[in-house]
């Protein structure tokens, strides 16, 4: 039997066996629903790339996190959550 050394995307790699969102978060610090992210609209933040890539045993390489991972936005061109209203003093 052999194994495959084909290199896949995360996304990829999570539908290819059950559980592997929630035990990747576990080990990331993060939650399922930030792997989802990663995985489709974010893609990998640079921090957590060798991490991945450790914990996926290098079926998710480098190379394919950072052709997935979306160009970072300028700073002027991000949404701003409002700040909140003032208490009124009583």
């Amino acid at each position: 039997m052999t194994t495959s050394t084909r290199k896949v995307s995360l996304k990829v790699w999570l539908t290819q066996g059950r559980g592997r969102c929630g035990d990747l978060a576990a080990h990331l610090g993060v939650t399922p629903g930030r792997i989802s992210q990663m995985a489709n609209t974010d893609g990998v933040p640079a921090r957590h790339m060798l991490a991945v890539r450790a914990f996926t045993k290098g079926a998710v390489s480098l190379e394919s996190m950072l052709m997935d991972r979306k160009p970072d936005e300028p700073q002027a061109k991000r949404r701003k959550r409002p700040a909140p209203a003032p208490a009124a003093a009583a």
